[in-house]
């Protein structure tokens, strides 16, 4: 799929949403999604990151793109009409040196470990990264979804007229998506 025939797709929906791990390119792609559509860009600070009433409370307005890798354990609870989960899928060596070098681990991958251990048990403590983890959660979400839903690769991000390569974005802080 190009970036052209996501936008194209995208139209026939009033609410999309983009997670995954944190640091696989959730902030750009809402940002860049929100322009392309003239839909409103939501963060996830709008509603309390870690949040999930605040979500979900969100999802009662039309023509938005919600940016949210914090709530992505209930990803499976969503129950919008017209809405869209779009999946950040970037590879987990890239968002393990992007979390890295912005001291987002091992603090905040506690925190997300916590989220998902209500739902999942002791189990998640077998993950060394939350890449690994929220990836093999969300393949079991997939099954339950009550939305539609689409796998994002990261690439895709290459095509936008606002994209920055790797080597650029080296210095960027939390949230950065522009030179």
């Amino acid at each position: 799929m190009t970036y052209n025939n996501l936008i194209s797709k995208l139209h026939s929906y009033s609410r999309i949403i983009i997670s995954g791990p944190q640091r696989s390119g959730t902030t750009y792609t809402a940002f860049i999604l929100s322009q392309d559509l003239n839909y409103k860009y939501i963060d996830e600070k709008e509603f309390g990151t870690h949040t999930t009433e605040g979500f979900i409370n969100v999802l009662s307005q039309e023509n938005i793109v919600v940016q949210c890798p914090a709530v992505s354990h209930v990803l499976d609870q969503i129950q919008s009409q017209n809405t869209i989960i779009l999946w950040m899928d970037r590879d987990n060596e890239d968002i393990a040196k992007s979390e890295d070098r912005i001291d987002w681990h091992p603090h905040w991958f506690n925190v997300e470990k916590n989220k998902y251990r209500t739902i999942y048990g002791d189990e998640v403590d077998k993950f060394e990264r939350n890449s690994l983890m929220k990836k093999h959660y969300w393949n079991v979400q997939k099954q339950n979804l009550k939305t539609d839903y689409l796998d994002i690769p990261y690439s895709i991000l290459k095509e936008t007229k606002g994209y920055i390569s790797k080597t650029q974005r080296k210095n960027f802080r939390i949230k950065q998506i522009q030179l």
